[in-house]
């Protein structure tokens, strides 16, 4: 339907991301793309950086959030990641951004917010303590590093395998670091 988000989401407006350079991209290249009107860029959207957001929100609305009760975190990763790979030069290109808004840092603040909300529904405690959220946010940057690094390089290493070294990254490199003695 023209004119509408999900016009933007799924057609015209994203496709533009695969095949050009995300900081070269303007809004007029969006709405050119897309084949619709400023004003009805501006209604869903406050800059183009919203619209590269969205597209990830709309898939863990849609295909994450509800299986949440039924997969565990390994399953869920590996869904993410399969989409991340399948749109691999749309995640390529929205990334590398380091302009503010950026999809890098929007993906970071989304992990964080998934993390607590995962905590918050399966522990009594209404609090979490100041270490446990901090570990929270080293992971999640480590996370989002690890998939742009992943993405950037070709996502030649299976997902699964991807998911697995995720998971073991930080204990691996406790025992590298601190538990090495000379």
């Amino acid at each position: 339907e023209t004119g509408t988000y999900y016009t933007f989401t799924t057609g015209g407006g994203i496709d533009i991301f695969k095949v050009n350079s995300y900081d070269d991209i303007t809004v007029q290249d969006i709405l050119d793309e897309a084949g619709v009107a400023r004003k009805t860029f501006y209604r869903y959207f406050n800059d183009k950086y919203d619209i590269v957001n969205a597209y990830y929100n709309d898939y863990i609305t849609q295909n994450i959030i509800p299986h949440r009760e039924k997969k565990n975190y390994y399953e869920l990763s590996i869904d993410i990641y399969n989409f991340i790979k399948e749109n691999r030069k749309y995640f390529k290109n929205a990334m590398n951004s380091e302009k503010d808004g950026n999809l890098f840092d929007f993906l970071y603040k989304t992990a964080v917010s998934g993390y607590l909300e995962y905590y918050y529904e399966n522990n009594d405690s209404a609090d979490i303590d100041e270490e446990t959220k901090f570990k929270m946010e080293v992971f999640a940057h480590q996370s989002v590093f690890c998939v742009k690094k992943w993405v950037n390089e070709g996502c030649t290493v299976p997902t699964e395998t991807l998911v697995e070294w995720m998971r073991d990254i930080s204990c691996d490199i406790k025992k590298i670091t601190m538990d090495t003695k000379k």
